[in-house]
C-alpha cells in the first residue's frame, strides 16, 4: 500500500466530511441562483423603506413601561392644572436636577427601590423621568418645542 503524504491525508479527511475544504469554491446551480434572485426581488418589493428612521424597537418595553407607571402615579398625586398643563411643567428645573441626583445617589448606595411610602418606585425609572423633564425644559429654553408639540419622524 502506498504511503500518503500530509497534504493527501488532509485532502482525504476533507472529502470524508460533508463540508468542503476551505480552498474549494462552491458554485451554486442555475436553479439555486434563480431561486435566490426571486427571493431577493420579492424582499425588495415588500420592503418598507425605513432607512434613516428612528428605531423605537431599541427602547426596552419594560423600561418604557416603568417610566409610564411613574408618570401615571405622579399625575394621580399631582393632577394637571385646570388648563391641562401637567403640574411637573410648573416646577423649577433645579428641583428635577436635585431629584435626579438624589435617586442616583441612592442607587449608588445599593438601594434599587425608593422606599417613599407615597410612591415606592424604581430609582432608575425616576432618574429617567427626571432626565426627560430636564430635556423638556431645555427644549423650551432653546425654543424647540411648545408643551403641546409632539415629535413626528415621518
Amino acid at each position: 500500500m502506498e504511503q500518503l503524504d500530509e497534504q493527501e491525508k488532509e485532502n482525504l479527511a476533507y472529502y470524508k466530511q460533508e463540508t468542503p475544504p476551505p480552498w474549494a469554491t462552491i458554485v451554486p446551480s442555475a436553479a439555486e441562483l434563480e431561486k435566490k434572485n426571486r427571493e431577493e426581488a420579492l424582499a425588495r418589493k415588500n420592503r418598507k423603506w425605513d432607512d434613516g428612521k428612528l428605531k423605537y424597537s431599541l427602547i426596552l418595553p419594560g423600561f418604557l413601561e416603568l417610566m409610564a407607571e411613574i408618570l401615571t402615579r405622579g399625575e394621580i398625586n399631582h393632577p394637571c392644572e385646570p388648563d391641562g398643563t401637567p403640574s411637573w411643567q410648573l416646577v423649577e428645573p433645579e428641583a428635577y436636577e436635585d431629584a435626579l441626583f438624589r435617586h442616583f445617589q441612592a442607587y449608588r448606595k445599593g438601594e434599587i427601590i425608593d422606599p417613599d411610602p407615597k410612591m415606592p418606585t424604581d430609582h432608575m425609572g425616576n432618574i429617567a423621568v427626571n432626565a426627560m423633564f430636564l430635556w423638556w425644559f431645555n427644549q423650551q429654553k432653546e425654543g424647540y418645542m411648545s408643551c403641546t408639540d409632539t415629535v413626528n419622524d415621518d
